[in-house]
């Protein structure tokens, strides 16, 4: 498994990638990254209800490109 993404100037891990090796051990590690650290997520729509199920709170959304193509993305920090 492996999330990658970077600290902001406010020390919240902004997630840009996330390959869990199953569902298990992806809701696992996202609950565990939680503890660590502020986080922050820009998701399409249906991942919202799973980051909300383990503790996520949406703040917002917007417009953003996702492989070419404008999308609305949902906010969501911990």
């Amino acid at each position: 498994s492996a999330c990658i993404g970077q600290m902001d100037a406010a020390g919240r891990f902004l997630v840009s990638h996330f390959a869990p090796a199953s569902r298990r051990e992806g809701v696992e590690m996202l609950r565990e990254l939680r503890h660590r650290c502020p986080v922050g997520f820009a998701v399409c729509p249906d991942l919202v209800g799973m980051l909300v199920r383990i503790g996520f709170n949406v703040v917002g959304s917007g417009p953003a490109d996702f492989r070419g193509e404008i999308v609305e993305k949902t906010i969501l920090v911990n």
